[in-house]
């Protein structure tokens, strides 16, 4: 399962530098791409909680809540991605690409600090 749950990681984070190349960083792709990524994340987040041997929680902000704590890792820009996938945030245009930005960043230290742990 360590496997698949790393895959999941890397592979979420691959396809979405990916699509972002391909939808030429506009702020709609952007838009799309943040509710896509983050939705095809939270089972893979949930295999995580698995491995760690923590109480698998269905709730996206209570999982992310959780896996930041436990890992000591800042993942702000994926619980932004959450709200706005739920649309309980709407950032003007100037403000995608920022939230991109910190979405990658913490999609990118939520993998480091996965595979130290699993591996």
């Amino acid at each position: 399962m360590a496997a698949e749950v790393l895959q999941g990681l890397r592979g979420n984070l691959l396809r979405l530098r990916q699509r972002l190349v391909e939808g030429r960083s506009t702020e709609e792709a952007m838009t799309i791409l943040l509710a896509l990524s983050i939705t095809a994340l939270l089972p893979v987040l949930r295999g995580l909680q698995r491995l760690l041997e923590r109480p698998v929680l269905a709730h996206g902000e209570a999982l992310l809540k959780d896996l930041e704590s436990y890992l000591a890792v800042d993942l702000t820009g994926l619980r932004d991605a959450l709200l706005l996938k739920r649309g309980q945030i709407s950032p003007g245009q100037k403000e995608i690409p920022r939230l991109m930005d910190r979405y990658l960043e913490s999609l990118v230290r939520l993998v480091t600090t996965a595979e130290a742990r699993i591996t």
